[in-house]
């Protein structure tokens, strides 16, 4: 309970900063839209795999910006978009449909990137890219993505001088650790990685954990950085 208490927490104190940069950004493309279509007059905004508080947010943004004098009609749809779905037939509807922004939301495998990249369609992310070819070039990203927060993490660890670290990385962020062992190559980290291994058939859902402990104990470290999932943080803390 207690990690879904904080990760609601984190969504609503992110919420006013991206919030009001959404708005803005909807109304600029309204406006730009506005002048080359001069014709139509309702457009849409697409709301790409998100969660249910993300899209009642970004509504009553949207229904914000079509208040105002912009003489144009934007209006949210939801997209619930899957990879077995031709990107060719979704980017033929979109064009239909007058969508003239895709926004994408936090639930999703694939990426909207890909999306924009077809239609040329410009896509607001409200979350940083987590995933290794997540870069789009036609994107406002709302937040910082991994390589950011490697770079600010070894920002962190040089200040207070700490050396001896241990990353403890699952498959699903294999990307993330990577990166950030790379970007530290050059400074005078000793890095040690354990990585987290599967659940068994047989096993419990704390076999990993517990494998991974006592790799971390043949160490001695100052502090231990985790790229695994919430749900393998939360059990490592029972473990703690």
């Amino acid at each position: 309970m207690e990690g879904r208490k904080e990760g609601r927490y984190t969504f609503e104190r992110g919420e006013k900063g991206w919030k009001m940069y959404i708005y803005f950004a909807l109304i600029i493309i309204a406006s730009f839209v506005q002048r080359v279509y001069t014709t139509s007059k309702i457009f849409t905004c697409g709301f790409v795999n998100g969660y249910s508080a993300e899209y009642d947010v970004v509504n009553s943004i949207v229904n914000n910006a079509s208040n105002l004098s912009l003489n144009v009609s934007v209006v949210l749809k939801e997209f619930n978009i899957t990879e077995k779905k031709n990107l060719l037939n979704l980017a033929s509807a979109f064009r239909d449909q007058n969508v003239i922004t895709l926004i994408e939301g936090s639930h999703t495998k694939t990426s909207a990137c890909a999306l924009s990249t077809v239609t040329g369609i410009p896509l607001i992310r409200l979350h940083g890219d987590s995933r290794p070819f997540d870069q789009c070039e036609n994107s406002i990203q709302m937040s910082a993505g991994y390589r950011d927060y490697a770079h600010a993490t070894l920002d962190i660890l040089n200040t207070f001088g700490w050396k001896n670290i241990i990353v403890v990385f699952d498959e699903s962020r294999v990307h993330e650790a990577g990166h950030f062992h790379a970007i530290s190559r050059s400074s005078e980290l000793i890095m040690h990685l354990v990585q987290l291994s599967k659940q068994g058939e047989n096993e419990d859902a704390t076999a990993p954990i517990v494998k991974a402990f006592e790799q971390i104990q043949q160490f001695e470290a100052e502090i231990i950085l985790l790229y695994i999932e919430k749900e393998n943080v939360e059990l490592m803390l029972q473990q703690v």
